[in-house]
This record gives structure tokens, C-alpha cells and sequence, in this order.
């Protein structure tokens, strides 16, 4: 099973891949809808069946317009060990199991 949804992974990424390189524009949609039981009764999928996204794809009429450049160091943090230790054990004390109101984790 590990290996299907591996695969059902990769799958859609090399999708998208070719068809970027052929000038389409191409997105992989997943959330909510993946799990609406009327969908899945509409498409027939069987008990233990899932869906694993949608695949949008069509021709480009326009540019997007250019997204405003962030630097790397912005985004990015080195782990620390104290710290996640410290989220853990936050975590864990919580009684709801739910994480901070932001919703990260560190």
C-alpha cells in the first residue's frame, strides 16, 4: 500500500513536469474534496479507494503576474533540538492534543 500512494504521489508530479515543458499550464488540487463521500459514490470508488488529488490542465492565455522575490534565509531555520524538545513537551501536556493557536509546531 505504501508504495501505491508513493506513486500516486510522483505520478502527478511528472504530470505536471511534461506538461510545463510542453507550455501548458498544469496544478495538482487535493483537500477537502478528495474526501466528499457524493463524489466518491459519483466516481464508484470502492470501500478503501482514495483519491489522491485532481489535475487541472490546459493552455496558458496570459502571464502570471511576476511573484515578489523572498530571500531564502527568510524562510528557512536550522533545527534545534531544545526547542522541538520544548514544543514536544507542550504538546503533550495539552489535554485537547491540539497545537498552538498559529498552528506550527516550532
Amino acid at each position: 500500500m505504501r508504495e501505491q500512494w508513493l506513486a500516486a504521489g510522483v505520478a502527478p508530479g511528472n504530470l505536471l513536469n511534461a506538461a510545463h515543458h510542453l507550455g501548458f499550464g498544469a496544478i495538482v488540487l487535493s483537500g477537502e474534496r478528495c474526501f466528499d463521500p457524493a463524489l466518491h459514490s459519483a466516481l464508484g470508488l470502492r470501500e478503501g479507494e482514495h483519491l489522491a488529488g485532481f489535475i487541472s490542465l490546459g493552455s496558458i492565455t496570459s502571464q502570471p503576474s511576476p511573484r515578489a522575490t523572498v530571500a531564502p534565509s527568510s524562510m528557512r531555520t536550522a533545527w534545534q533540538a531544545e526547542q522541538a524538545a520544548a514544543v514536544t513537551a507542550q504538546a503533550l501536556l495539552q489535554p485537547d492534543g491540539n497545537h498552538d493557536s498559529h498552528g506550527s509546531d516550532l
